[in-house]
C-alpha cells in the first residue's frame, strides 16, 4: 500500500514538473520572459519542496484517481 502511494506521488510529481516545464517553454517561445522567469524562480527558490509536494497532493486529491 505504501509503495503504491509513493509510486503515485512520484508520477504525479513528474507530471506536474513536466507541465511547469512546458509552460516555461511556451512563455519563452512567445517572448514572455517575465512569466517564464517567475516560474523558474518559484520552482527553484528556497525550501519549496514541502509546498510543491502539498500542491501536488491537493491536485491528486481533486482528481481522485485510484490508479496511477
Amino acid at each position: 500500500m505504501n509503495n503504491n502511494i509513493k509510486r503515485c506521488m512520484k508520477k504525479a510529481k513528474e507530471n506536474w514538473i513536466g507541465e511547469q516545464c512546458s509552460e516555461i517553454e511556451e512563455n519563452v517561445r512567445k517572448n514572455n520572459s517575465k512569466p517564464a522567469y517567475q516560474l523558474v524562480k518559484d520552482l527553484t527558490t528556497g525550501n519549496r519542496g514541502k509546498a510543491l509536494l502539498s500542491k501536488i497532493v491537493q491536485e491528486n486529491a481533486s482528481q481522485k484517481s485510484d490508479r496511477c
